[in-house]
């Protein structure tokens, strides 16, 4: 991403690296009206938007900014990982699935890329096959990345690989530095396939611990 001589742009790449996407969102529109033609504004722009579930708007910057991107495979790659999330969270699914495979036109041991498209397939139970193959791809290519071992075992849960999901989802709790909830959820769904309903109902109560969600609640209160 190149770098330029204004204030302006400094402060947009500070932000970013601190995570500030309050003032990103003032800033980056700012800095597009006074650079037009560079992608940079529009892409930190783009993602302070995503950060603020503002997906419609996101959408429209990182979709302006690309189109500024002219022989530059690494930035052209970060506008379409971003539009392929902010899609699917806009459930744009053909949209985002064609974002995601433009990353791994370019890339195709993009470990990020195959490891979300995958876990976005398996929310939508849709060519799961396919997912797990790129789900253990991204797990070759990172070994022992909890977030990636969660897709790999969530997969296999929907596919009725019940115990070899619990291994998988066992290994990331392993290497989970601190507990998730989503993880522990994914866990006790495992288990109660496993009709181990005690240790489901454990995972469940870890997880409320972290965050109380009603339908967390439901489902605990649910198990036999």
């Amino acid at each position: 991403i190149p770098l330029f001589p204004s204030k302006l742009f400094k402060e947009l790449l500070i932000e970013i690296q601190n995570r500030n996407f309050e003032a990103l969102r003032q800033d980056a529109p700012e800095a597009m009206l006074a650079f037009p033609n560079q992608p940079l504004p529009y892409l930190l722009g783009g993602i302070a938007f995503k950060e603020g579930k503002d997906y419609e708007r996101a959408s429209d910057y990182l979709q302006d900014g690309l189109a500024f991107v002219f022989n530059n495979a690494r930035l052209q790659t970060e506008f379409h990982l971003h539009l392929a999330e902010v899609f699917h969270y806009l459930e744009d699914h053909q949209e985002s699935d064609y974002h995601f495979e433009e990353v791994l036109a370019v890339n195709p041991s993009h470990a990020g890329a195959l490891n979300n498209y995958a876990y976005y397939l398996s929310l939508r139970k849709d060519r799961l096959t396919e997912a797990l193959q790129m789900s253990e791809r991204a797990n070759q290519i990172s070994p022992n990345n909890p977030v990636y071992l969660d897709t790999e075992a969530w997969i296999l849960y929907q596919l009725g690989n019940y115990r070899e999901a619990r291994v998988k989802i066992e290994k990331a709790l392993k290497f989970l530095g601190a507990a998730e909830v989503e993880i522990l959820e994914h866990y006790g769904d495992i288990l109660l396939k496993l009709e181990e309903p005690a240790l489901a109902k454990a995972q469940y109560e870890k997880a409320l611990e972290i965050e109380e969600r009603p339908d967390l609640r439901n489902k605990l209160n649910q198990v036999p």
